[in-house]
């Protein structure tokens, strides 16, 4: 589980490159267009071939380089795209994503450029600014000197992020937790609670139980949701084996089981 910020909140989430070799190289040859590339603090990472043009589409895929021809372009650790797109998803996050920036730099006027968040349709185009504001249904796209910033409105969160150029560097992906998804339950007992995601077309419940005080005491502990929904859950237990057993009769099995061995 991510450590709490001041206030008790989630702290954002950031892809930030820092922990790979310069010159470590995504797409070809190892991985093919559309496969996994690497993770990133829970961020899944995907390449995807790059939309070059419009009716008729044409597409390109080439490489992704750590650092690369954008290395002198950032003061940390960027990601080069050379005739790539990059895919962040944030399915793996303990935390629904209701906005997000990222830092970009375009290094050639002549580069086009793609941006789509949610699977929605691509932006293409040579001036990122250009795309819509309204880059996804609920999600709102703000690019200005090299930064990109997205907002969710209430009842959506942003799932995936593709970002792509053909002589683009990009840089510290932060990704922002909902507000209020920590909440604490007294002592000995945290719960993060997550409304459904609208996005999704499913109604993700998660009630993650990081810590317990195992004693032969009744705990109840409730989470709820911002939008208005509940969901409440009995946790009564005397020992580690029926807290287990509690565990493993929940929706939420796997993430509990995640977070238990974290």
């Amino acid at each position: 589980m991510a450590g709490l910020s001041a206030g008790g909140t989630l702290p954002p989430t950031v892809v930030d490159f820092e922990s790979f070799a310069m010159g470590t190289t995504f797409g070809v040859p190892t991985h093919e267009a559309g496969e996994f590339a690497f993770s990133q603090n829970d961020v899944l990472v995907h390449v995807d071939p790059l939309i070059v043009r419009e009716n008729p589409q044409e597409t390109v895929f080439f490489q992704a380089i750590i650092g690369g021809a954008a290395q002198d372009d950032f003061p940390t650790t960027p990601l080069y795209a050379d005739n790539i797109a990059i895919r962040f998803e944030f399915s793996e996050l303990d935390f629904l994503v209701t906005s997000a920036t990222l830092e970009y730099k375009i290094l050639s006027e002549a580069s086009v450029q793609n941006l789509a968040v949610n699977g929605g349709d691509v932006f293409v185009g040579l001036d990122l600014g250009l795309a819509p504001s309204e880059i996804a249904p609920g999600i709102t796209a703000m690019v200005d000197g090299g930064l990109i910033t997205l907002s969710a409105d209430p009842g959506f969160s942003i799932f995936s992020l593709v970002i792509g150029g053909q002589e683009l560097g990009i840089d510290n992906l932060v990704a922002v937790p909902e507000p209020g998804a920590l909440v604490l339950l007294g002592v000995g007992c945290l719960v993060v609670s997550r409304r459904p995601s609208y996005s999704h077309n499913s109604a993700k419940w998660a009630c993650k139980v990081s810590r317990f005080v195992t004693s032969s005491r009744r705990r109840r502990c409730s989470a709820s949701t911002t939008s208005g929904l509940a969901l409440a859950t009995n946790f009564s237990f005397d020992s580690l084996a029926s807290q287990a057993a509690i565990w493993r009769s929940t929706p939420s099995r796997a993430l509990a089981e995640r977070t238990r061995s974290a």
